[in-house]
């Protein structure tokens, strides 16, 4: 009873309890409270129902709930977008429409150095404090969402970039409003890629520090704004600019932040004062806040496309996707536990592989060149030959292993079983050594290399917690290291197995070696390619042998001091 009578009295009906007498009869007073109790609720309902009647709400709270739900229906239109950075500000624009009507706004997204600006390129800055950007010398790429009534970005854009140098500010951008996010870091310069006159003008790039009001919000992470420059103590020079030349009265800035990540800031100009009430600012974070998160996103699908590629210059697709899945299944922290278990069960990644062939190339006299010449320059010439080579590997299907200083490995049948990959190997070795005929030496003539092959049983496998790496092991791998080193210049070198398992026809191209005596196998049987190379060193071993008494004849076969390397070693890549 006590609890009816306080919220009558809350709604001003507390007289009516009067009419329930204690010296009444019951039944009279279980009547009178039902009938205060129904009035009551009567009275709540319809009082809720006058207050959600439009004209009786604040015309601004109204107008808010409307663009509340553009903000809904801007975060649908990103989630069926294809989560580009145009898609994500037509969007934006879309939705902010009628928000932002008769305002000038603009998108400012941090940028990197020498990045590609477009989705499919670029390299991400180091996460770096926000504090730091400006002094970094930190790009952005200023998009231009609304035109707002008058000439803003031009005005203020032209200002920015007078005062900054020739290097960081200019116009144009590769990709136009589709940019490529970046993270707060050391980001120094960009690339000056050209765009078309549409595009230019919807997109502007500008130093960081030439923006004061955006420096300013983006380091501190704070939502700056003035409803009327002409009163605040907020003094910017772009502001001062927009100010002076009548294209802005009220300014805001809200940085676009999103799980400790800086990704620029929302910038939002109004050439009439008194603009930015509550409601405005509400709606303005609001809109901010998930156009930041759909940046985020972006750049997080951005960041694992890069992992992707990185993952899959290391190992093969196919041990990229099983990997992945296994860490999946058992976690990151068991597999991790499991790596430094160290048993036989912990191998992220092994494979049986029935029949691969292995090749080895040597570039001879790689030593006296270290020795010689600047490092630079071996690296440079190491480029030069194995980019070669990386074509090749691609034209007649082979998988590069490795390199492992001068030495370039590769194999087939690994990633696809193949009859023929014993022939396809051979085809690799023959435009090989053509490839580096092509390259200067610069110690004089062209390269010359030395070339081993082998075809067997090989496992594959991951191996290592730091850094670990795509590798094949198996006597088969050794062997093949095995015909490098004891293979004659210029010219190729297969075992038996390898020899058995090509054509008549390529057969006859080959010249069977004496016994060669192989560290660690004894005396194998070897062939050599006939070309003019092999051709001469053959004919000059029949010689030697023929001269030699036979105790010493079977040693000196395979004994090219000249050309191999200091010293040797068991290979296992």
């Amino acid at each position: 009873m006590s609890w009816i009578a306080g919220q009558l009295d809350r709604v001003g009906l507390g007289s009516l309890l009067v009419l329930v007498s204690p010296t009444r009869g019951s039944q009279n007073n279980d009547l009178a409270v039902g009938a205060v109790v129904a009035l009551f609720l009567g009275v709540s309902a319809l009082q809720a129902l006058v207050l959600r009647l439009p004209f009786l709400q604040s015309p601004r709270y109204v107008w808010y709930c409307k663009q509340h739900v553009k903000v809904l229906s801007f975060m649908d239109a990103v989630m069926l977008s294809d989560n580009s950075v145009a898609a994500i500000l037509a969007a934006f624009k879309c939705a902010t429409a009628e928000a932002f009507a008769g305002f000038s706004v603009n998108v400012a997204l941090l940028v990197a150095d020498d990045a590609e600006y477009g989705d499919e390129h670029g390299k991400d800055g180091d996460a770096a404090d926000p504090s730091l950007l400006a002094a970094a010398g930190a790009s952005v790429a200023l998009h231009r969402v609304h035109e707002g009534t008058s000439s803003l970005s031009s005005r203020r854009d032209q200002a920015a970039a007078a005062t900054a140098p020739v290097e960081t500010c200019g116009t144009g951008a590769g990709a136009g409003e589709d940019g490529l996010l970046q993270t707060s870091g050391p980001l120094l310069s960009r690339a000056a890629l050209g765009t078309s006159p549409r595009k230019r003008r919807q997109v502007r790039w500008l130093p960081l520090n030439a923006l004061e009001s955006l420096a300013y919000a983006i380091s501190q992470r704070l939502i700056v704004f003035t409803n009327d420059y002409s009163t605040t103590s907020l003094l910017f020079q772009d502001w001062t600019v927009l100010y002076k030349s009548g294209a802005g009265a009220a300014m805001m800035v809200v940085p676009l932040v999103f799980n400790g990540r800086d990704l620029g800031a929302l910038e939002i100009v109004s050439p009439r004062p008194d603009v930015f009430d509550e409601q405005m600012r509400r709606i303005a974070v609001e809109f901010s806040t998930q156009l930041g998160q759909a940046l985020y996103n972006k750049l997080v699908e951005h960041e694992a496309s890069v992992g992707n590629r990185l993952l899959l210059e290391i190992m093969p697709s196919a041990v990229a996707e099983q990997v992945k899945r296994q860490v999946l299944q058992r976690g990151l922290n068991d597999t991790q536990q499991t790596l430094s278990a160290g048993s036989s069960e912990t191998i992220v990644y092994k494979h049986w592989h029935p029949q691969v062939s292995v090749l080895f190339a040597d570039v001879l006299g790689y030593t006296r060149l270290s020795c010689e010449v600047e490092p630079e320059v071996v690296m440079l010439l190491l480029h030069v030959l194995f980019a070669k080579l990386d074509a090749l590997c691609d034209q007649y299907g082979c998988y590069k292993v490795n390199t492992i200083g001068d030495c370039y490995i590769a194999c087939t049948g690994l990633l696809v079983e193949v009859e023929d990959h014993a022939q396809q190997l051979v085809d690799f070795g023959k435009a090989l050594l053509q490839a580096c005929s092509e390259v200067d030496n610069p110690m004089g003539g062209k390269i010359e290399m030395r070339v081993g092959i082998n075809s067997g049983r090989v496992m594959s496998g991951i191996v290592g917690k730091t850094r670990p790496h795509f590798t094949l092991y198996g006597d088969c791998v050794n062997t093949a290291s095995r015909m490098e080193s004891t293979g004659l210049p210029g010219t190729i070198q297969i075992t038996e197995d390898t020899y058995m398992q090509l054509g008549e026809q390529e057969r006859a191209l080959w010249g069977e070696r004496r016994s060669v005596q192989v560290k660690g196998k004894g005396a194998m049987r070897t062939y050599v390619f006939r070309n003019e190379a092999g051709a001469a060193a053959l004919a000059e071993e029949e010689a030697a042998a023929s001269t030699a008494s036979p105790d010493t004849s079977a040693a000196t076969i395979g004994n090219w001091d000249a050309y191999a390397e200091p010293e040797e070693c068991d290979w296992q890549i």
